[in-house]
Parts: C-alpha cells; structure tokens; sequence
C-alpha cells in the first residue's frame, strides 16, 4: 500500500470512537461451569489483587453514521474497529503489529516465493450458520481487485498487478492459493481484510448496487453477530457468537449507539452514555484527571518528520543535517505541542511494530555535539551576529533556511516556531512559511523548498520505496526530496521480495540503520491516541490503532 501526504489538519489525531459497557450479570449455571473451565490459574495474591472475570452483561459503544454497513467498502476507521467485532480475515494483527493466524490454520509459500497456499480453519461459521470456503476467500478478494471502491482495505489490492491469480484449490476447498509474478512481503498483511460469505452477498455487482443500503445485514464469522439493526433508532445490536472458533467472550452483548459528530460522542462518554471511547491522546488531559477513567495509550501510524530538498546547497551536506538533528529537542516539542502524547522516532517505523530496531534510535538531543559537527564543517559566526557563515566560492553563505508548513495545520506551525528557537541556539537561522494545501502542494512537486515540516499515515507494514527509492522520484509527492541512493535503493529492492519474518527484519534493520546514517529527512514524532474506559471494564490489553477490540474475549463487566 502506498501511503500519502496528510492533507488533513493534525491539530489533533483523528478521533476514533470505541467501545462502551454497561451492565452486567453473574449469569447462569452453565456459564458459571463455562467460565471457570476457562480461567486462567493465578496464584492466590493474585486473586485477591484482581477481580474474578464476570460473564453476562452488554457493553455500550459509540460509532459514527457508518457510511457502509459492507466492511470491505468502508473508509471510516471507526467502522473498520467496529467490524473488527464481527468480521475476520485470514490473518490479524498481534500487539506487535505483526501479522498472526485468524481464520488460516497454516499456510505454505511455493515457487520461490511466487505461490502462497493457504489452509483454512475448518468448521469456521458464518453468523447465518453456513460454513466458511474458500470460494467465500476468493470472493472477497476479487471484489476488493476491482479497483473502483476507494476503500480501506481496497487499497493494497486493486493497485497491485503483481497479484495474477486466485483460486481455490481443486482438491480441497478450504484451501486457496494465491499466484504472484514476483515476491512479495507483506502477503499476510494483505490478507487481513474481512471474509464476507459469498452465499449472502452474491457477487461484487450485487454489492455495489447494494452498498450504501443500510438496511443490509453484516454477517461475518468473528466474536458477535448482529442481533437488531436499529440504524432508525441510532444503535445495532450484536450478541456473543456462541458458534465462534475462539474462546467465547464474557460479554454477552454489545450495543452500539449512532452520534453525530465527535462532540455527542465526547458528550455521550462523560454523561456515561457510553463507558468507552477512542481519542486523540492530544485531547485526553481532561479525561486523566478523573479517577473513574482509564486511558490505554497507544501508538498511531501518524507520523511527524522534518524533511530536505537534498539539492539545497546547504541542506545536501549530510554534517549539517545530522547537526540539525542532534540541536533538536523532540521531548520539549512533544510535551509543548502535544502535551506529552508523542513518541519520538528516528526512523519512519513506529517503536510497536515488529520492524523496528531501537538501534536505530541515536538522534537524541546533544547540543555540544550539534555544535562541535557544524564547527567541524567548517561552519563558524565570522560576524558575531550569532548566526554562523562559511566561505563558499569566495562568498559569504550565512546558516539559514527557510521551513515551510501548510497553514491549516495548527500544531506544525508551533512545532516550526520552536524548531526556529532551538535551531538558533547552536547558530542557525531557520524562517517559517506557511501556505495552503494548495500552493504547499505545488512548491513540493516543483522542489521550490529548503526545508519542509510534513507527515504521512503510514500502512500497517512499512512501505519506503515510495519515500527514499530513486524510482519514485517525479512520482507525485513520492520521494519529493529527490533523494538517490544506490546503497538503500538495493536494500529497498531486497527486501520487496523476501517472505521470510526473520529474514525480513533482518534486511529492514540495515534499511533503519542507512537511513540513520544518511538522514535524507528527520524522523520526529508518532502521534499516540488513547483508549479511555470507565472503570466497570476490565480485561482491556495493549489496544492498537485498528484494533482497539483486539481481545475482546478477554473483556469483562464488573461495578
């Protein structure tokens, strides 16, 4: 998948909207049995210190005004947590963002990497009590192959021609293969997206003709089925899925309420309304001071990062950036403009994901060592103007630069005003500019900058041949600093074919620790947003971006 620019004002993350519960009872003898059976054994103390998982009771959701009930046409993240309650893909993502087995029980890759075979779980259900094939697989991939739904889970698809074909196999039906040109990385990441039952939804013109109908029934095969469909009432009902594969939930419902806007859902979870919401981190300081709320803070994909026109004359010598990066003090950013709700990066790979290797994390803030590498460059006040000069061609070229931002974005023209008053203190002169999406586009595409504040939402699985590889160069906003280099262009182009995790973690350290080490852009920040509950919910662990009910099983009602 291919990520963009942000046009959007990150003034705050986008808001996503979760979870709620609401009561809760003890339930009946069965359940009792039922839950016993599946607790896990602690120790005594630890008994005493946690309350004993209760089944039985309904949590309280808020959702947005979904704009499609299909989750394989939706662009709401919101909704995409919310189908998470009752759709599956063949694989999901662990508290490492690394793919792991959901509805596939194993799978083979083939024909040196050109062939990936997978292998159903058998015995899987839909909600309508059909039984899970792998026509239902094929099914849902071809229609997000067609290229004209604009949707979430569309895109890592229907751009992708490196895909040939689909089918399932001709001696067993729960098993698909998939047949590739060339190999590719992120097989499994592309296989995350929901299963929909081919019985129900027919064929891909069936669905489009139905799409926005919102009187059409979600059936999946995860935790909760849909019980009502009250959207004339603003809410859906779902009850636990008593034929799911996995551990049974202890909730035994869950309603979601319909808002609005952000507002009647920031309303809805102070009034108790709901007992769950996900927000932007920025936002949450109100929240934290009350006692009855806990906050799950995790990372977003929304990424921060002060990147170069690498044909600048004084930006294209690496002494100066690397002096830059070390003169910056990302903690005092961080806590000024996003009142502690970032984490600061070196790299465009957040700390969560399974790629990411802290080694490569070194540009702390070391102001003795930005001056020493500026003095070393050659880079000295010859005026005691307190800016820095150097002798070019017989000129005198003073430090400065200019850093431009796009004016709907709040937050990063503070963060540029203080990049300009750190950046001074070790003899650079940096000038803010900022224009509208517009014109910052078009300055972009033309390289008519020095320097320039931006950010991306980037995918689940880190893509950056369209950042840092020569070939996207003149590609749109791909790799608009120009940047060229052989060294990483090969470590980009191996590892866009290897399969292997090991060996895939591997090449991508050497890919962080080039980037590190030639610092085309600095990497700032990654955004965080929080999961906040009252505190009748228990059992919530590591929430992640897209999967903020990633063990909603686990989850518990308890006063």
């Amino acid at each position: 998948m291919r990520t963009a620019i942000r046009k959007c004002a990150l003034t705050v993350l986008m808001l996503y909207l979760i979870s709620v519960l609401a009561g809760c009872g003890l339930g009946n003898l069965p359940d009792l049995l039922e839950h016993n059976l599946d607790r896990d054994t602690e120790s005594e103390d630890e008994q005493k210190e946690k309350p004993v998982p209760v089944r039985g009771g309904e949590l309280i959701i808020p959702i947005p005004v979904p704009d499609t009930l299909n989750p394989l046409l939706t662009r709401s993240r919101d909704m995409i947590n919310f189908f998470g309650l009752i759709y599956e893909g063949l694989f999901e993502y662990d508290q490492n963002m690394k793919p792991r087995p959901c509805l596939v029980e194993s799978w083979e890759v083939e024909e040196e990497g050109r062939l990936w075979r997978f292998h159903l779980r058998k015995g899987v259900k839909f909600h309508d009590g059909s039984l899970l094939t792998g026509e239902d697989v094929v099914f849902s991939f071809i229609v997000l192959q067609q290229g004209n739904l604009d949707s979430f889970f569309q895109k890592g698809l229907a751009s992708n021609d490196n895909i040939q074909k689909i089918e399932v196999d001709l001696f067993d039906v729960h098993t698909v293969n998939v047949y590739l040109e060339t190999p590719i990385n992120n097989m499994p990441d592309i296989m995350t997206f929901p299963i929909l039952p081919k019985k129900i939804y027919q064929s891909d013109v069936y669905m489009m003709e139905r799409k926005d109908d919102m009187n059409f029934i979600p059936i999946g095969t995860g935790p909760y089925r849909v019980s009502e469909m009250l959207l004339e009432d603003g809410q859906i009902k779902l009850e636990r899925n008593n034929d799911w594969w996995g551990k049974r939930p202890y909730i035994y419902s869950i309603l979601a309420r319909v808002y609005q806007d952000e507002m009647q859902i920031k309303q809805a979870f102070r009034s108790g309304e709901v007992d769950l919401i996900d927000i932007t981190s920025a936002v949450t300081d109100p929240y934290s001071l009350d006692d009855d709320t806990k906050n799950y803070r995790y990372l977003t994909r929304s990424y921060e990062c002060l990147a170069f026109n690498l044909e600048h004359p004084i930006l294209g010598d690496i002494a100066v950036r690397k002096a830059i990066a070390y003169a910056l003090n990302r903690k005092d950013i961080i806590f000024k403009v996003y009142l502690n709700n970032a984490e600061a990066t070196d790299v465009p790979i957040p700390s969560d994901s399974w790629l990411y290797d802290g080694a490569s994390r070194i540009y702390d803030f070391e102001r003795e060592k930005a001056i020493k590498l500026l003095d070393e460059a050659g880079w000295i006040d010859l005026n005691d103007d307190g800016i820095r000069d150097k002798i070019i061609d017989s000129d005198t070229v003073e430090l400065k630069f200019t850093i431009l931002t796009n004016e709907d974005n709040s937050m990063r023209k503070d963060v540029a005003e203080l990049i300009a008053q750190q950046l001074r203190q070790v003899g650079i002169a940096v000038q803010s500019m900022t224009v509208p999406w517009e014109e910052f586009e078009t300055i972009l595409l033309d390289g008519d900058f020095d320097a320039v504040l931006t950010g991306y939402y980037l995918d689940m699985f880190p893509d950056f041949q369209f950042m840092f590889h020569s070939k996207a160069i003149g590609n749109g906003l791909n790799n608009f600093i120009r940047y060229r280099d052989e060294e990483l262009d090969r470590l980009i182009d191996e590892a866009a074919v290897l399969y292997d995790h090991d060996r895939l973690a591997e090449s991508y350290s050497r890919i962080q620790r080039r980037l590190v080490d030639q610092l085309p852009l600095i990497s700032l920040y990654f955004q965080t947003a929080s999961l906040l509950t009252n505190n009748r919910v228990h059992g919530v662990e590591a929430p992640r971006e897209l999967n903020i009910f990633r063990n909603i099983e686990e989850w518990y009602l308890q006063p």
